[in-house]
């Protein structure tokens, strides 16, 4: 037999699995990496999605509202809607998280990862209503944080 048709010797096959191996090791490490940032990006949208939903739904509530008092904590917002019902959108720093609570009690979470946040109120010029109420809320998704705010006016009381 010649040299031409005894085919692969032991080294030349220990040579191409090595490679083989290094190949499907580089490969596997790009996929991974994939998928660790495809995880991160979902979280981060989430969370923003979230922070968005939220703010919508306290700004909508805030410019129909008949009242708003004036003279709450930054981290809390009470507002008394046209049918007479109460709520309060409540931050609570300890949890990390935005709540919106009910005149009957009922709490609902509407976003959390939320590192700081604040309502700040504009009374109207007697002092005993809210004109304008601006809000800055801050929410972070693993090591990314991203801060919206929003400034409503009462259309009552424009």
């Amino acid at each position: 037999m010649s040299d031409q048709e005894r085919g692969m010797t032991l080294l030349e096959l220990l040579v191409a699995l090595a490679i083989s191996a290094l190949l499907m090791t580089a490969l596997a490490a790009a996929f991974n990496a994939s998928v660790v940032s495809f995880t991160q990006n979902h979280q981060i949208q989430q969370t923003v999605t979230r922070a968005r939903q939220a703010l919508t739904r306290i700004t909508t509530e805030l410019r129909t509202a008949a009242y708003v008092d004036p003279d709450q904590d930054p981290n809390l917002c009470s507002l008394e809607r046209p049918d007479g019902q109460g709520i309060t959108f409540e931050y609570r720093a300890q949890q990390k998280a935005l709540y919106l609570v009910t005149g009957q009690g009922n709490e609902y979470l509407l976003c959390d990862n939320i590192p700081s946040m604040a309502f700040l109120k504009t009374p109207t010029a007697d002092g005993a209503n809210c004109r304008l109420v601006t809000i800055a809320i801050t929410v972070q998704a693993g090591s990314s944080t991203q801060t919206f705010s929003a400034a409503t006016a009462l259309r009552r009381n424009l």
